[in-house]
């Protein structure tokens, strides 16, 4: 992205698809919206069209003509990054976002552009016949540049030619209406007054997309996946270049009795804005990096009296520098400030010594160590991976699919609960810790029950001489309380909270990160009665939902694709590993087969990425992201195969939870996506030494099995302590044939552990019998359980 194109075109880009995406949502018409936005062209570049008329005779024409380029390169940028539009009623081409071909081999468009470029270059008045040529030779320069462009740039560019031409002959058929519009030269404020207007501008501006995106950046640099600060305040250009264009619209817009208002009213904004970002904000905890407060307001009676003594500082700042005409003065001041809130934020990340990135590292590479004769044992954990999603991948991806060599797939594996906090803990600690075991341990809090939960099986295997690692965990986790239940095994215990911040890659960029970086700076610029609507209870006018998931879904592509080159083989003992992945419940921006991060995969999606209109059909968001996620698990079994520890691995594939897009569930509820909560977890397992293809087995488990199976070649008694379970799940192992049985799917939509009781979950149960692809074998559990 050039800086060319981030001062230039970026602001039009940003302008013109927020306009053309509102019309299209008013009048669900592409043709209209496009003829829409040229007309709101026509008003934005009125000034430049003032400017031209105090330029020599023989330059107007090309120069009005040449202005108009930068809207044309952000309107084809708009079509060639979003998708093709559906066609509507008012359609005449195929395909807009291609050249149209209406007279055969010919293209109509750009001949009927040329005809009317050429009649608005006839209608400048010239005074010799080099002007009338340097017209002509500009308007066939730029129709040759447009021939091959998409139809609807054509569409846009015809519209706004025909506005231009119906304006000059109304002014040519009116001429006493131009001695209303005053010229730029001509404005009878001084240039003193006009450096105000500018400097408060550039004030406002600054404050807006310099200082406040850096001082968040320097707050937390991991957000932005460690990039410099040039790097982040380039996604803040645009917006700038915004805000001077509409500035200089308003200012050589409006009458010259406005202006003096416009000048004062800038002044009062810039120096309020520099006293509200320069007070010591209230602790809402809001401007710490991404870690955001659940504060449901931020306005209180002492407050709102801060915010009218500020406002009254700033009107009497104001009356007083106008009153004593100190215009020069101000502007001085002004210009002080614009160095500082550039020279502040950029000397504090020049010198901030950057947190050292070696040790992290090496945890992370020491808790992938394997044995190379000894047994491994590796658990992943894929958060929100809908289990029967399998089934569609063995049809549509057989190649990617052949990798899991020695796997065995249960389809009818009931998910201990609906979402991370209820169906994690029994992965991790088996059936005593399903919510409804969970409650029955009293003289504990949920925190000291979930973190007994994750120490459970990594504790086992420390105290059998493993070495065990436990790498990322879920939002819920309390470290503390985890190293606690470890007790001594923690010395043989490889603990990494995050890893994700470790892979990060230099290519990385936090897409997304502006709109985000800007709604905090207008936080910070604003009185607090309106800091409450600016944070939204952390969604931040909606840009820190894109911000976020944007953010989170390239830090785990680049979490599980550095796992080869972080892993060895040079382990002295036997290994456990549980690796928890966030990705396949980031489905927002991963294209289908391609690696790369778009704001939307699937249009087709209504309300993506929340929509659950599905029918009974799949999200395919979703379905893409689970699909790059066993591409990176496949070429991660790669690296084991190469290092000769695949066979004497076992691998153990699991979800939380599923969501609401699983089509055998579906079928098996009559055609829609009404089962309870999001039960289809994934468990795939490949025992040590198991060969050939992917196998199915029609039994039916539970995400609590896991931990029987990981310790099965020890003594599973030290994992699973109901007698029962492990009976059952010992026979599963010596008949292919379905074995009766009952298991629970909880679900709450309590989503947060501050939600819940601190020493109980709430939640509904569901008891399923023999099968969860049976509607009728399903049944709700009235409490106590």
């Amino acid at each position: 992205m050039s800086l060319v194109y981030l001062a230039v075109i970026a602001p039009f880009v940003l302008a013109y698809r927020s306009l053309l995406d509102l019309f299209v949502h008013y009048t669900a018409s592409y043709t209209i919206s496009v003829a829409l936005v040229a007309l709101a062209h026509i008003f934005v570049t009125a000034p430049f069209r003032r400017l031209a008329r105090r330029l020599p005779v023989d330059l107007r024409a090309p120069f009005t003509l040449t202005f108009h380029l930068p809207f044309l390169a952000a309107f084809y940028y708009i079509l060639s990054e979003t998708p093709a539009p559906p066609v509507d009623l008012f359609s005449f081409v195929p395909d807009g976002r291609k050249p149209d071909a209406l007279l055969g081999s010919i293209n109509l468009l750009p001949i009927v552009a040329l005809i009317l470029q050429l009649l608005l270059v006839s209608l400048f008045p010239y005074r010799s016949s080099k002007g009338r040529l340097v017209g002509v030779l500009a308007a066939l320069a730029l129709a040759t540049v447009l021939y091959w462009a998409p139809a609807y740039l054509l569409l846009f560019w015809i519209v706004v030619l025909a506005l231009s031409i119906s304006i000059k002959v109304w002014f040519l058929r009116h001429p006493e209406a131009l001695s209303d519009i005053t010229p730029i030269a001509r404005d009878a404020f001084s240039w003193a007054q006009r450096l105000l207007f500018v400097s408060a501008v550039l004030v406002l501006a600054l404050l807006l997309c310099v200082f406040g995106p850096t001082m968040l950046y320097l707050s937390d640099p991991h957000a932005y996946f460690n990039q410099g600060v040039f790097q982040v305040l380039r996604s803040s250009l645009p917006v700038m270049g915004l805000i001077v264009l509409a500035a200089f619209t308003i200012w050589t817009s409006l009458p010259r009795a406005w202006r003096g208002a416009l000048c004062k009213g800038s002044t009062f904004s810039a120096i309020a804005c520099l006293l509200f970002a320069s007070s010591n904000l209230p602790d809402y905890g809001v401007i710490d990096g991404f870690l955001l407060s659940r504060a449901s307001s931020v306005t209180t009676y002492i407050r709102a009296l801060a915010d009218v003594a500020t406002l009254l500082v700033a009107a009497f700042i104001t009356w007083a520098l106008f009153r004593y005409k100190r215009p020069l003065e101000i502007v001085a001041f002004f210009f002080l400030i614009s160095t500082t809130l550039i020279g502040y934020p950029l000397f504090l990340s020049i010198t901030r010594t950057p947190t050292p990135e070696v040790p992290r590292a090496e945890r992370l590479q020491a808790a992938l160590d394997y044995s190379k004769d000894g047994k491994n044992t590796l658990i992943f954990v894929l958060d929100m991976f809908t289990g029967t999603h399998i089934k569609q991948m063995l049809d549509d991806s057989p190649t990617m699919m052949m990798k899991f060599t020695g796997f065995t797939w249960y389809p009818d594996t009931l998910a201990g609960g609906n979402i991370t906090l209820i169906g994690m803990p029994p992965i991790m600690g088996g059936h005593d810790y399903l919510p409804s075991g969970m409650n029955k341990a009293v003289g504990s809090t949920n925190a000291q029950k979930l973190a007994r939960a994750h120490a459970h099986l990594p504790k086992a295997f420390a105290e059998a001489g493993n070495t065990a690692s436990l790498i990322n965990v879920p939002f819920y986790f309390d470290s503390t309380l985890f190293l606690q239940e470890l007790g001594d095994a923690q010395k043989n215990v490889h603990f990494v909270q995050n890893a994700v911040q470790t892979t990060y890659k230099p290519d990385m960029k936090a897409t997304g990160s502006s709109l985000y970086s800007i709604a905090v700076s207008l936080f910070r610029m604003s009185p607090n009665l309106l800091r409450g609507s600016i944070y939204q209870g952390g969604r931040w006018l909606g840009a820190a939902d894109v911000q976020d998931t944007f953010r989170a879904t390239k830090g785990e592509v680049s979490f599980l694709t550095s796992l080869p080159a972080l892993s060895s083989a040079k382990s002295p003992t036997d290994t456990f590993k549980v690796l928890y992945s966030l990705l396949p419940h980031c489905y927002y921006h991963l294209q289908k087969d391609v690696v790369e991060f778009v704001e939307d995969p699937d249009p087709s999606t209504p309300n993506q990425p929340s929509s659950h209109d599905l029918g009974s059909n799949i999200s395919p968001e979703h379905y893409y992201t689970e699909q790059h996620t066993m591409r990176f698990l496949g070429s991660y079994f790669d690296w084991l195969r190469e290092q000769g520890i695949y066979d004497n691995t076992k691998i153990i594939l699991v979800s939380d939870h599923s969501w609401f897009d699983s089509r055998m569930l579906s079928d098996a509820f009559g055609g829609d996506h009404s089962y309870p909560g999001r039960p289809a977890g994934l468990l795939m397992i490949k025992d040590f030494n198991a060969t050939g293809p992917l196998k199915i087995s029609q039994h039916f488990l539970s995400t609590a099995d896991v931990p029987f199976f990981a310790c099965s070649h020890m003594s599973p008694e030290r994992c699973e302590p109901q007698a029962s379970v492990r009976d059952y799940l010992r026979q599963v192992a010596l008949t292919d044939t379905p074995i009766d049985r009952e298991r629970t799917h909880s679900v709450t939509d309590q989503w947060g552990l501050d939600r819940h009781p601190s020493d109980t979950f709430q939640f509904k149960m569901y008891r399923v019998r023999n099968s969860m692809f049976d509607r009728n074998h399903w049944e709700e559990v009235t409490a106590p359980y």
